[in-house]
């Protein structure tokens, strides 16, 4: 319940004050999934602006009172079940793990060439030192320049040379650590609508990872009693636009091709599933859907191959996923049988793994 001043109207109209979604509603970000029950008690903890605070303790409260309600409905909250990390956090920690690396590499080369120094110059006579100093200046001034010239590149163009490719290799990692990043958000926001907008007829799993020899997962199967889905979710930064399985992207005023084509990857996830269904005798139709998840960056679609979901219209298509085929019951149970046991030998293997 509201024990504040401030009204569950207020609080919606209440603006966001940190990064991305800065200045946007807080109720309609709440609606369309960008704001979870973490980012609310995030805000609730970490808010400077008080009346940010307050608000998102009175949406944190409704929206813990909407779970309670939807909880005690006959049907309950959609089922979610994970096979472990995403490819996201994977990856995430992949390239944290080489920066690590790569940091150590150059402490310890730093740390040898200081003790060589010390060491050298420990052992070095004084007198050869003066010797060699001598020598050197009593060759032809042409030799002498060349020779510091030379001594000067190697004193500071290899370290210049070394700092410059540690920047550019940190930032590289850098850019792979935040795309990662975002794709985890944008799987984040996509199962927050779910879990608002589907009941306990319905279970999801994520973070699939079918056998076989592509090990790359399936982010969201959606499995209810209209059929089967897997979901494709991106959150791509800049602007996007799909007409059957072609995507591209702008750069610079001009539309690119995309590397990779969102619709032949959920194409070819769903025909991965239902050939693994099929593998026990369930004989069953796999819809792909692609989630664009990234409400600050435009997409256009045009008669796509694969249906392509943005984020707030997510509610609305899953609420529209009643007007599908049947699956039999039997059929859906054997179905997540199936997927639960998969999921939970994967999430064992990482757990084991990190023992």
């Amino acid at each position: 319940m509201n024990t504040t001043n401030m009204t569950l109207e207020q609080a919606r109209q209440t603006r966001w004050t940190f990064r991305d979604y800065r200045g946007q509603p807080m109720g309609e970000l709440l609606d369309q999934g960008l704001l979870t029950l973490k980012d609310l008690g995030f805000a609730v903890e970490r808010a400077y602006d008080k009346r940010v605070q307050e608000a998102a303790k009175i949406l944190l409260l409704y929206r813990l009172e909407q779970v309670a309600d939807k909880s005690d409905s006959p049907s309950g909250m959609v089922k979610v079940i994970s096979g472990g990390r995403s490819f996201s956090q994977r990856g995430q920690m992949l390239y944290m793990l080489l920066q690590g690396v790569m940091f150590g590499f150059i402490m310890g080369g730093a740390l040898i060439l200081l003790v060589w120094d010390i060491s050298s110059r420990s052992s070095r006579n004084p007198a050869e030192t003066s010797e060699t100093t001598a020598r050197l200046f009593s060759m032809p001034p042409q030799y002498v320049l060349l020779t510091l010239a030379v001594a000067l590149l190697i004193v500071v163009g290899i370290p210049a040379l070394i700092f410059l490719g540690v920047n550019r290799a940190t930032r590289y990692f850098d850019r792979q650590i935040d795309q990662h990043r975002l794709g985890q958000e944008g799987e984040e926001r996509t199962v927050s609508v779910i879990q608002q907008a589907l009941d306990g007829n319905w279970t999801a799993f994520l973070n699939v990872v079918l056998p076989g020899r592509k090990r790359t997962d399936l982010d969201i199967v959606l499995v209810g009693p209209t059929g089967v889905y897997v979901i494709e979710v991106k959150n791509l930064s800049g602007a996007y636009r799909n007409t059957g399985e072609v995507w591209e992207y702008q750069l610079k005023n001009r539309w690119r091709p995309a590397n990779n084509s969102p619709s032949r990857q959920a194409q070819s996830n769903a025909v991965r599933l239902a050939d693994f269904l099929k593998a026990d005798g369930i004989s069953q139709w796999v819809t792909p859907a692609i989630v664009w998840a990234n409400p600050s960056a435009p997409i256009m679609v045009e008669n796509p191959m694969v249906a392509v979901w943005t984020l707030d219209q997510l509610r609305d298509e899953l609420g529209n996923l009643g007007q599908t085929n049947k699956v039999a019951s039997p059929t859906r149970e054997q179905i997540v049988e199936k997927l639960s046991k998969l999921c939970q030998k994967q999430a064992d293997e990482q757990w084991y793994a990190k023992q």
